[in-house]
């Protein structure tokens, strides 16, 4: 009688994919671009947590040589030590500073550019709040929407705007990848702060590459990422529809992408090279069931979805 009614129902098998340092290790494993990051000088912001840990540890285990930008010394120390202990990196620089102070930031980095230079530079800095995620623009404080717009659009602007123009001096071919987000264009995010600041990057970016066409400028797009700030935690199933290539994206996937994209390898793609190239992974990922399919589109607007 059992079976008999086990062969009406409709079921499906769930199987998770947890979070965990299995998974990060097999994401930081190899190299994405068969060596071709060794030795160059890569400046990263908000490298201390989330995507910006995790963008230090792929470059470590690329070779590069690293800049790492953070407010809180304790947690750069942090991060340089634990980065340095996994791959034995040396290279390894902490720069303690404020973004939204912009004379501090100009004064580090042009420390930076006149004692050595950089070749890569990883704006990955922002803050998330929990309106923004629960879409009440009503609810925000004008407190909260300050910092929003403060962190990340003028800052991030202000810092990508004075790299590109201290590699315009020194010659330097340069490549500089914006982390925005794809509720830059999603429209129930539009009209959150933290949605129209990630629209105002992405134009941005298209600027700064009119502005700067010697440089390659590449704007990543993620959808939901499984860090502190996405409400998530090691050990949490980050699958979905119990689909494990279904899931939230993990911060050492962004990781990967960035360094594929900055690295002299993507210049063979179509589309890359002195053009804006645009990347996302939707998180409305029920209508795509193939989560390493990327489709390339007029422009060197790249959607992974």
């Amino acid at each position: 009688m059992f079976n008999k009614i086990k062969s009406k129902l409709s079921y499906e098998k769930y199987t998770p994919l947890v979070y965990d340092i299995n998974l990060r290790n097999a994401y930081l494993s190899s190299s994405v671009c068969g060596g071709t990051l060794k030795g160059k000088r890569v400046l990263i912001s908000g490298a201390t947590g989330g995507i910006g840990l995790a963008l230090a540890e792929r470059y470590a285990s690329e070779g590069s040589i690293l800049y790492l930008i953070g407010r809180n010394k304790e947690k750069l120390e942090d991060t340089s030590k634990a980065v340095n202990e996994i791959y034995n990196h040396s290279e390894i620089h902490q720069l303690c500073f404020d973004l939204m102070n912009s004379s501090t930031a100009e004064e580090n980095i042009n420390h930076v550019f006149d004692n050595s230079g950089i070749d890569i530079f990883i704006s990955n800095a922002g803050v998330f709040f929990k309106n923004d995620q629960q879409r009440v623009f009503r609810s925000y404080s004008q407190e909260e929407f300050q910092q929003s717009w403060s962190l990340n659009v003028q800052a991030n602007c202000h810092i990508c705007g004075h790299v590109a123009e201290r590699m315009k001096e020194k010659g330097i071919h340069g490549k500089i990848v914006i982390i925005s987000s794809i509720c830059a264009q999603q429209q129930k995010f539009q009209y959150t702060p933290y949605g129209m600041s990630k629209a105002v990057l992405l134009e941005y970016s298209n600027l700064l590459q009119e502005m700067y066409p010697d440089l390659d400028i590449i704007t990543v797009l993620p959808g939901a990422v499984a860090t502190k700030m996405g409400n998530y935690k090691m050990g949490d199933n980050v699958s979905a529809e119990g689909n494990q290539l279904n899931h939230v994206i993990l911060p050492e996937e962004i990781a990967s992408i960035s360094a594929f994209f900055s690295s002299e390898i993507s210049s063979y793609l179509n589309g890359l090279g002195g053009g804006n190239n645009c990347l996302c992974k939707p998180d409305f990922l029920s209508e795509y069931k193939q989560s390493i399919l990327f489709d390339f589109y007029e422009g060197g607007i790249c959607y992974a979805a």
